[in-house]
């Protein structure tokens, strides 16, 4: 392909593959599915199934976040020619996050590679489950859960094993932790302290103001099928200067599901503070897998 054909593609991809946050979940995955596959036919004249050299890259997002702050990782994958895909997650229930994000996937009839940033690490350890076209994880700062293991447990777990994470005094709530429904903010002025620390402050405050909370069901719910790590190959990115899940917890958690571990001095928001370290480990992983 000529370079500049290559540059034209990317930059069409990269203005479509972005999902933004308010959508519903599976409205949003399945639009994402159903638009991302005829924009691409339309433009390339083939669709993402024959385009099987590499794996596409689902990336999938956790909370206070949304697909927006997967921008630079977007951009370093698609400059080495792979397809990437951002699917909104609900962040309501993990159960629905999983079966979307399952539909999702499959919907692409590509081999494809989860990655999955805190929360979303939860996503995919369900989403992969005996999948038949998933071929490899990679955790970012993530939670790789076990069958019948919560947010709430390990974060409780970690809790009494490492001390208290440094984000948990900045948790909002706007209802009762006793209501499924609740759901849980970021303290708008301690967003970047607690979740993204080392970039700039302008750039934490955007991020501040369009976080999407997660909801204390999703939090609460066990994971109720075998976790994908069980028989994919993993990937583990830890934050060694994480405040939201302490480095020590992803170390464990690395270490337990026999992941390939590197680690990497920045925040718990490594997609956006360290976006091209990020899409290096994608990429080894791609290319294993």
């Amino acid at each position: 392909m000529a370079q500049g054909e290559h540059a034209r593609r990317g930059a069409i991809s990269r203005r479509r593959v972005i999902m933004g946050a308010g959508a519903a979940l599976a409205a949003g995955l399945a639009g994402a599915a159903s638009l991302g596959s005829t924009a691409q036919a339309a433009e390339s004249g083939k669709s993402m199934t024959e385009n099987t050299a590499k794996p596409i890259i689902v990336l999938v997002h956790g909370a206070w976040a949304d697909g927006s702050g997967w921008g630079r990782v977007i951009s370093s994958l698609e400059d080495d020619g792979y397809t990437v895909v951002a699917p909104a997650v609900g962040l309501g229930s993990l159960s629905a996050d999983i079966a979307a994000t399952r539909k999702f996937v499959a919907d692409l009839a590509a081999p494809a590679l989860l990655v999955g940033h805190s929360y979303g690490g939860a996503v995919i350890s369900g989403a992969a489950s005996g999948l038949a076209n998933a071929v490899g994880l990679v955790y970012l700062a993530g939670f790789a859960l076990d069958e019948g293991e919560s947010l709430f447990g390990l974060v409780n777990q970690f809790g009494q094993q490492y001390g208290p994470a440094f984000a948990g005094q900045f948790f909002r709530p706007d209802g009762a932790f006793d209501n499924p429904q609740t759901l849980v903010y970021l303290d708008r002025a301690n967003f970047g302290a607690g979740f993204v620390q080392d970039i700039d402050a302008e750039r934490a405050a955007v991020l501040a103001a369009t976080q999407r909370p997660i909801a204390v069901g999703a939090f609460g719910e066990p994971l109720q099928i075998a976790p994908a790590w069980r028989t994919l190959r993993s990937w583990y990115q830890v934050s060694t200067q994480d405040r939201v899940i302490q480095p020590e917890a992803e170390r464990w958690m690395a270490k337990r599901i026999g992941a390939e571990t590197i680690e990497i001095e920045c925040s718990h928001a490594s997609p956006i503070a360290r976006p091209r370290a990020v899409a290096r480990l994608i990429k080894r992983a791609a290319r294993a897998s």
